[in-house]
């Protein structure tokens, strides 16, 4: 009987034992693979002669022929010097006025014209910079609500070349609601 008890207990020290160790190389493995924050960023719109920060689940209203200018500020979170290659600004929904999600990627020409005013973001330690993205809506746009990325590239560490260099990117999450132009003309008699 004292010899069943022992199997049980070297049974049970010995799953404990592979439990702890997969947890600690879980924990070790999950570390590795997440990156850490060496930068955030805010958007902000102008607004009546104001800043307007957009939070994350806001959306930016314009309308159809509109031009919008949207400041993206990067804050280096690190001592060493950085840089953010700025890909793209990609159409990824569209949602009509009745509700229907779609999107052709192949439309995204005839919708928007866009440009950054810097590709590459270098922050210094500790430092802020910015970029400005103009977004140029067609006449034609179709009303409805959008859904953006601004695709970011690899992070760089430009103080030490290629050896922190980081292989992921991320992307920027834009809304715009997108509302028909209305040329009311004033009529004075």
């Amino acid at each position: 009987m004292k010899r069943r008890y022992y199997h049980i207990i070297s049974i049970i020290a010995i799953v404990v034992v592979v439990c702890i160790l997969y947890a600690g190389y879980a924990s070790r493995v999950q570390t590795a693979s997440t990156p850490p924050l060496l930068y955030s960023y805010a958007v902000s719109t102008p607004n009546a002669g104001q800043i307007s920060n957009v939070e994350g689940d806001e959306y930016i209203n314009v309308t159809q022929g509109s031009t919008q200018q949207i400041n993206i500020t990067f804050t280096s979170l690190t001592s060493l010097q950085i840089a953010i290659p700025i890909e793209n600004l990609t159409i990824t929904t569209y949602t009509d006025i009745n509700g229907y999600s779609f999107w052709a990627s192949a439309a995204q020409p005839q919708v928007i014209n866009y440009s950054f005013s810097q590709n590459q973001i270098n922050l210094q330690p500790n430092v802020s910079n910015s970029t400005i993205l103009t977004i140029k809506w067609a006449n034609n746009a179709p009303i409805g609500t959008y859904t953006l990325n601004i695709d970011l590239g690899f992070l760089k560490f430009l103080s030490t070349p290629g050896r922190y260099d980081k292989s992921y990117s991320s992307s920027i999450w834009l809304g715009v609601n997108v509302s028909q132009f209305s040329s009311s003309l004033l009529i004075i008699p």
